[in-house]
């Protein structure tokens, strides 16, 4: 990959990951699955303003009043890339975390996969990188199948995924992308949001695609290609269930896709505007849920905030919804599939950037990180308790429904170790 091609690869990625250029408000096509979609239940001009409240009552604690387990990491893992439970074990991706010189901006090493055996407490490396590749990005985990993504550049670039099932420990090649040195001026980069579900693994797909350039070579328009590809893990078939483009002033991408064991959802937003779809295996197509506008770039540009969205254990979906879509003031709601319109708020909406989620939620509470305010936030479902914890910011898995495990940075002598936090909600009474 050269120069050139990096840095317009790094370009384009960024302003789809961190930002949804253009204001145009031409209706979106519907995906080229080749079926009808339905229509949205409810579409961004029948804003409900009088949305009750999930959340009744607000507490703040600190680390040190809580019970907690803590894990140190082998001695070869120095930081954590990804983590995911499956039963009994923890699975994450880690390594010395010292830069890579390969590409600008650098990634970190993350050479290694772990097991951690909550029983039996140990440590177990389950597969190293490649040569040639950095960083081990993403990992996914259920009782049949352990799957793992590799790259060697941030953005674009080869990528390979490989799933080990582990009924036989047989590990194979799901997917690979190679470089191309014939691509000039198209681009493409890693899915952000790989996921798997049940036997299958979900893949999205981005790419940038140059239409018409001006007299100097500079790119004026092109296509944003996006996708998603579902692979039978025991089959090794797939198909494609989204395909929608969109031209360069309308900027479309798939924003975020979360599984629970009955549904796929994921959001794909352009023009300022984003549809929430949800697919089970029973469908032909996704299923169009809800539109609603984005929240607009605080700074008063043309930009748009990205948007998450989350499924619970129960089949509900969390995601952004307007307050005042003309003021934009939004609020993070949930609502279930079946019926969008009963929901309830969370809380007021956070720039995306400063949270992170879990890949799913219990049926008894949410819980998310906020990096700015370095807070690790649990809502009871039940009770309406939203309970904040102090000095604790980390990706999280769910290793049951009570109970989750951190991706922690221990504060030692002014830097921070990571290790494995382990909270059991209820005995905390949360």
């Amino acid at each position: 990959m050269n120069k050139q091609m990096k840095i317009f690869l790094t370009i384009f990625t960024l302003s789809i990951l961190l930002f949804m250029s253009g204001c145009s408000k031409t209706a979106s096509t519907n995906p080229a699955t080749g079926n009808e979609q339905n229509q949205t239940i409810n579409p961004s001009n029948q804003v409900n303003s009088n949305i009750p409240a999930l959340v009744r009552e607000k507490k703040t604690i600190e680390l040190t009043n809580i019970k907690f387990e803590e894990v140190p990491l082998p001695n070869d893992c120095k930081t954590i890339g990804w983590i995911d439970t499956s039963d009994n074990f923890v699975l994450f991706s880690g390594g010395t975390g010292k830069p890579s010189s390969s590409t600008p901006p650098c990634l970190t090493y993350i050479e290694r996969l772990y097991s951690y055996d909550i029983e039996t407490k140990k440590f177990k490396t389950i597969a190293e990188i490649d040569k040639g590749f950095v960083q081990i990005d993403w990992v996914g985990a259920d009782k049949n199948w352990i799957v793992y993504r590799e790259i060697a550049y941030e953005f674009g670039g080869p990528e390979r995924i490989y799933v080990i099932d582990r009924n036989n420990n047989t590990k194979r090649v799901v997917f690979e992308k190679n470089e191309c040195a014939s691509c000039e001026g198209v681009s493409s980069s890693h899915p952000f949001n790989v996921s798997l579900w049940n036997d299958y693994l979900i893949l999205p797909q981005f790419s940038f695609e140059p239409t018409k350039r001006d007299k100097d070579g500079k790119i004026t328009d092109g296509l944003f290609h996006n996708s998603i590809k579902i692979i039978n893990l025991k089959t090794n078939e797939s198909k494609e269930i989204f395909d929608k483009s969109s031209s360069l002033s309308q900027s479309g991408a798939i924003f975020s896709t979360s599984v629970n064991s009955d549904y796929l959802v994921f959001n794909y937003a352009e023009g300022g505007k984003q549809t929430i779809y949800a697919y089970s295996l029973n469908n032909d197509a996704p299923k169009e849920i809800i539109e609603v506008p984005l929240m607009s770039d605080l700074t008063g540009s043309n930009n748009f905030f990205t948007t998450h969205v989350l499924l619970t254990e129960d089949n509900q979906i969390i995601f952004d919804y307007p307050k005042d879509a003309k003021s934009n003031l939004f609020s993070t709601v949930i609502a279930p599939i079946e019926n969008i319109n009963l929901m309830k708020s969370l809380f007021d909406t956070i720039p995306s950037s400063y949270i992170m989620w879990p890949k799913f939620e219990s049926k008894d509470y949410i819980v998310w990180s906020n990096r700015q305010e370095s807070t690790l936030n649990i809502i009871n479902r039940n009770s309406g308790v939203l309970t904040s914890i102090n000095s604790v910011v980390g990706s999280a898995g769910w290793i049951n429904s009570d109970e989750i495990v951190l991706d922690y940075g221990k504060p030692v002598n002014n830097n921070f170790i990571e290790e494995l936090l382990f909270i059991k909600l209820s005995e905390n009474g949360l």
